[in-house]
């Protein structure tokens, strides 16, 4: 391993200390701070390594051997010559690569006194083909080093403390100890009581953030921005000022209490708020539990972790939001109300063809006429393909797009979220390019049995598939059927909207 390496894995440690430092600090009554936090964040500090000039330069070598290099050194200029020392030195010499021109060279090596000696005493040596210096015709200075690595450890041990208190769940740093331990002059509770921090509910919490965001001042009570839980047991509310434009945010700390309130500006508007009346609609821990349930029926490990409530975009009915950790599942939403988002695969498609036909007549898509632009189904078992761009290349799930006449919109339907149904006003008068009853479910699942065959597709990869209806990118301007199983293109083809071969591929 090269010094530099030795240097760098040193700032990594460094990094991860100050952050253990920060984490238990921040996350935990003062005893733990500093009995914890302060010496780890001062080992970190002093852990850190100082970049100099005789650090970061080249060692100086010696080589022997077919392959070393022939140098004739005609001058040095270093600081010192005392018995061991290592300073940087300034060689001027002429080497003599091997089949090669000679050429004069001058470069700044890090050079032991003894070295340094023998060469005033024998100017004749050779060193190692990767030590061979540049040819250039500028001469180096000593002002050039350490250079840049000057901050590079402070960067590294910066960055990973950074890292490592984002990206560590808040209940890692938690530290067991005695609760009872107060500040001088205080009762020992905080501004809340400890005993209350392993047991408070859903309910509790949700209804301890209320009443602080109703402290913040008249207009808070319908604008709030957002709220979190998080799965340490900390809870933080955002709240618009529409006095300032500011935001101001109440942070509560399990085990400390309330943080002081934060103001600072924001984009946030009146049109990205809801009211506390919506925060406490739901029943939140049937709600919770609902989601629990949802997402270990998709994955035995799914643990629900944090959980959220904000407006997904402006003007948009607020949603409850459960992150989920160990395992894949990623979200589950709800509904202002509690109404929990289904789970679904939508590589089944009996399932998927029944909720974008409920969705369709919600929106008032006629099912007889020519409203369809894009008819899409994306599944989310792994491997499966991209046909296109769009709203469910990530997620999978069902998209539609309609177009009739002074109208137009999309549907979103993907596994664990609310419908996004969007519409718009508009001056056209065009109609779609085919109608919700020209897309059967029968002809989709023929189409699908037909790529299977033609690109022998095993039964356990029937799921991951996209299929694509529309008449975009089509030369003769016809609605045509798109698809593709796993991501081998044996499987791809194209079909008409009848459910007919007409060519491998999708281009």
């Amino acid at each position: 391993m090269t010094p530099r390496a030795g240097r760098i894995i040193r700032a990594l440690a460094a990094g991860f200390l100050i952050a253990c430092g920060i984490g238990i600090g921040a996350t935990n009554p003062w005893w733990a701070a500093v009995v914890f936090g302060a010496p780890l964040i001062g080992a970190g500090v002093l852990l850190v390594p100082a970049a100099t000039a005789r650090s970061e330069l080249p060692r100086f070598r010696r080589a022997s051997g077919p392959a070393a290099v022939p140098v004739r050194v005609d001058a040095m200029t270093r600081s010192s010559l005392r018995t061991g020392a290592v300073q940087p030195t300034l060689v001027s010499a002429l080497v003599s690569p091997p089949g090669d021109t000679p050429f004069q060279a001058r470069w700044i090596s890090s050079m032991p006194a003894s070295d340094a000696r023998e060469l005033v005493a024998s100017p004749f040596t050779a060193i190692p083909p990767p030590d061979l210096p540049r040819r250039s015709a500028t001469t180096p200075e000593f002002d050039d080093y350490p250079g840049p690595a000057a901050l590079l450890y402070a960067s590294i041990a910066a960055v990973t403390a950074l890292v490592a208190v984002f990206a560590v769940p808040e209940g890692v740093w938690r530290v067991d100890g005695p609760a009872s331990l107060s500040l001088p002059g205080s009762d020992g509770t905080g501004s809340s009581p400890r005993g209350e921090d392993r047991t408070d509910t859903y309910t509790q919490r949700r209804q301890r953030l209320a009443e602080q965001i109703r402290t913040i001042g008249p207009a808070a009570d319908d604008n709030v921005v957002g709220v979190w839980f998080d799965r340490g047991g900390s809870d933080r509310a955002e709240v618009y000022d529409p006095a300032t434009g500011q935001a101001v945010t109440v942070h509560y700390i399990k085990g400390v209490g309330w943080a002081e309130p934060r103001r600072e500006a924001t984009d946030k508007r009146r049109r990205d708020t809801f009211s506390v009346q919506d925060l406490m609609s739901a029943d939140i821990e049937k709600m919770t539990a609902t989601m629990r349930a949802e997402g270990v029926k998709s994955d035995a490990e799914a643990n629900l972790a944090d959980l959220d409530m904000r407006r997904p975009d402006k003007d948009g009915d607020p949603r409850w939001q459960a992150r989920f950790t160990g395992s894949t599942l990623s979200t589950i939403e709800a509904t202002v109300d509690g109404a929990v988002a289904l789970l679904f695969d939508p590589g089944d498609f009996a399932v998927s063809f029944d909720l974008i036909h409920k969705a369709l007549r919600s929106a008032k898509v006629p099912f007889d006429a020519d409203a369809l632009t894009r008819f899409e189904i994306r599944g989310t078992a792994k491997g499966t393909p991209i046909l296109f761009a769009g709203s469910i290349q990530n997620s999978g799930g069902v998209y539609v797009e309609y177009r009739l006449p002074r109208r137009s919109g999309s549907i979103v339907l993907a596994p664990g979220e609310l419908p996004r149904v969007t519409s718009r006003t508009t001056t056209s008068t065009t109609s779609g390019d085919f109608s919700v009853n020209d897309v059967p479910r029968a002809t989709f699942e023929a189409v699908r049995d037909d790529a299977m065959r033609r690109g022998d597709v095993d039964e356990f990869d029937r799921n991951a598939v996209n299929m694509l209806m529309w008449s975009t990118f089509q030369r003769d301007g016809a609605v045509r059927i798109l698809v593709q199983l796993t991501r081998d293109d044996a499987s791809a083809g194209t079909y008409s909207a009848r459910g007919e071969f007409i060519q491998a591929g999708i281009r």
